[in-house]
């Protein structure tokens, strides 16, 4: 099969050299360099079962980045001074669209250098994003113009972008002007099928919207077992900073869930359904960042809201 680099048409008959449509110099699919408009990449692949919960001891092998370990409480003994002075309580406190195809091997997630963990995550719930910021920007994502192709397929239904990607490939698609750096951004979404998608879906953050894939994370989901992950992408290689964890915040099968992550400084909380379930440390520290979404394995995925708060 040949891919023209410029509008991006496929063709099967291999002894064409140029595209029927603009007259450039067609190439192998499997050998082309310069990546077509809108991100396709294959997904690292999992086994086909259905992943249990957390396994107290086997965790920090397997993950590249531990959950955040709640530290102790404090002792509430009081300490009665001689001279009968209280010296102090503590007080604990709460303290439009952009992208490109990269064809690339379909690889395991590294388990490189592991980001180290934030202090203790809260368990506060909320609904509708973040309260304490003001909503800058909302889309229902219908009006985004998907190039269709070989590898997804893209429909409007019920007020919402119907995403389907081809079985072992994971498709992303990035917004414009959704810049998530010191901002709250949240999807709703939708499994239309409730079936089993292997690599997940869901909210893609930080992405370089020049250099896709080069840079970002992912926040994932699975209906069928209410499983989540958090994976970063580093020059289009896909690793696991948080394996598949069960959650009783996701609604399974056909279910609405939304997914948010809150970020201050370098500082990034995770919330399905308004629990926050992972508060991890970004390294990457790239400011200028945009959301996207992320949606895999020929599974229909409806996508109906895209918010973001600062």
């Amino acid at each position: 099969m040949k891919i023209c680099p410029k509008c991006n048409k496929t063709y099967t008959d291999d002894t064409l050299n140029f595209c029927l449509e603009d007259g450039s110099v067609l190439s192998n699919l499997e050998q082309t360099a310069a990546p077509p408009p809108t991100i396709m990449v294959p997904a690292p692949r999992e086994s086909r079962q259905t992943y249990p919960a957390e396994t107290s001891g086997m965790r920090d092998e397997i993950r590249t980045a531990p959950r955040i370990t709640p530290q102790p409480k404090k002792s509430s003994k009081r300490w009665l001074l001689v001279v009968g002075i209280l010296l102090g309580v503590v007080v604990l406190c709460g303290g439009g669209l952009i992208g490109l195809i990269a064809l690339v091997p379909i690889e395991d997630a590294s388990t490189e250098s592991k980001p180290e963990v934030a202090e203790e995550r809260t368990d506060k719930t909320t609904t509708g994003g973040d309260p304490s910021r003001r909503l800058k920007k909302e889309d229902d994502l219908v009006d985004w113009e998907v190039v269709e192709n070989d590898f997804i397929a893209a429909e409007e239904r019920d007020g919402a972008l119907v995403l389907t990607s081809v079985e072992d490939y994971y498709y992303v698609i990035l917004s414009k002007g959704f810049e998530t750096y010191d901002a709250s951004t949240m999807i709703t979404l939708r499994n239309i099928t409730g079936e089993e998608a292997t690599s997940g879906y869901g909210l893609v953050f930080h992405s370089d919207p020049k250099a896709v894939l080069e840079k970002d994370y992912a926040f994932l989901i699975r209906t069928d077992n209410g499983n989540y992950r958090i994976v970063q992408h580093t020059k289009k290689k896909e690793r696991n900073l948080v394996e598949w964890t069960s959650s009783n915040a996701i609604r399974k099968g056909r279910e609405k869930n939304s997914l948010e992550v809150r970020v201050e400084g370098n500082m990034m909380e995770f919330f399905i359904n308004g629990e926050s379930v992972e508060k991890l440390r970004d390294y990457t520290n790239y400011k200028d960042g945009v959301a996207g979404v992320y949606t895999s394995d020929e599974i229909p995925i409806a996508f109906s809201r895209l918010e973001l708060r600062k």
